[in-house]
């Protein structure tokens, strides 16, 4: 046992335990090489985040209605800034951006915009109508809504500009309860994202642009209680998403053009329409019966005093 050689372990294993060693050291570098690549990745979409501001169209396109208010008792718009005060090439400065106004909401992303030293969000709700109710601290909480005492109407007193139209991804455009004044914009035809488009009770004047028609993903106009004239477009046949239609206390006149077999709820009231154009065109008469059909089926909203269809109206 004594004499036994040995040397060759004396050669072997500490060479192992490098080889070992040089092992880890590289899978250790591998790592802490990956993990700040995902550090670094990281560090820059908060980045992004926390820089992402509104492109500039959309922000010139809400300054350009801002320039348009002229009252404004609830304060909706009070840190909007006018296009007056906004920078043509950036929106660096305090308060230019768009995306970070009341009633604005956008897109969490942000895209390669033309135009745009930056990359930018997008608009995507226009939120500034419907009634403010104050809660009541008399009445229970279920009781709330249902009330309507002491509920204040918005009241801002402005137009609706062509720039609205380059908020092409807004799928929200809620401006109910205004003194909004003017007509309506052909431009806004170009949004073709838009879902839903509610501006009733203002004091919108004039006809119904045919280039609504445009707005192909829109599944609710409601545009009571303005005081549009003129027809129905043609061009609203186009709409295969439409749901709610609400044109009552208006001064239409002609024939309701087809609409998709989607609409839930048609609402007419006080207007001076025709019937139908498919059974006006024919020569055919419009009785009730026939008028349910086209209105696709008894479980619609329907509402009219449509005395030429056989009745006193619809319920």
């Amino acid at each position: 046992v004594i004499g036994r050689d040995t040397s060759h372990h004396s050669h072997t294993l500490p060479g192992r335990i490098k080889v070992k060693e040089e092992v880890l050291t590289t899978t250790m570098m591998a790592t802490l090489l990956l993990a700040s690549i995902s550090l670094a990745a990281t560090l820059t979409h908060l980045a992004q985040l926390v820089s992402a501001r509104a492109c500039l169209q959309d922000t010139h396109a809400l300054a350009a209605f801002k320039d348009t208010i002229w009252e404004d008792p609830r304060r909706r718009t009070r840190d909007w800034r006018p296009l007056s005060n906004i920078s043509a090439t950036d929106a660096d400065l305090e308060g230019e951006d768009g995306c970070r106004w009341r009633g604005i909401a956008c897109t969490r992303r942000t895209y390669e915009v033309p135009g745009n030293p930056f990359p930018c969000q997008r608009v995507l709700e226009i939120e500034m109508g419907g009634m403010y109710c104050p809660q009541n601290m008399f009445l229970p909480e279920a009781m709330q809504e249902t009330s309507g005492r002491g509920c204040i109407r918005s009241d801002v007193s402005g137009w609706l500009v062509p720039e609205l139209g380059n908020l092409t991804f807004v799928k929200k455009f809620h401006l109910s309860d205004n003194n909004l004044n003017g007509t309506l914009p052909p431009e806004l035809g170009r949004l073709e994202y838009l879902e839903e488009f509610d501006i009733e009770y203002s004091k919108i004047t004039g006809t119904i642009p045919e280039e609504y028609g445009g707005m192909t993903r829109v599944k609710e106009f409601d545009f009571e209680g303005l005081q549009l004239t003129g027809t129905i477009p043609k061009s609203f046949s186009q709409l295969q998403y439409l749901e709610e239609l609400e044109f009552d206390g208006n001064r239409l006149t002609g024939c309701i053009p087809e609409l998709s077999p989607t609409i839930q709820s048609l609402e007419l009231e006080g207007n001076d329409l025709s019937g139908p154009c498919s059974a006006v065109g024919s020569g055919e008469g419009a009785d009730a019966d026939s008028n349910a059909g086209f209105f696709f089926g008894d479980e619609d909203d329907l509402y009219g005093g449509y005395d030429s269809w056989g009745g006193d109206g619809w319920e």
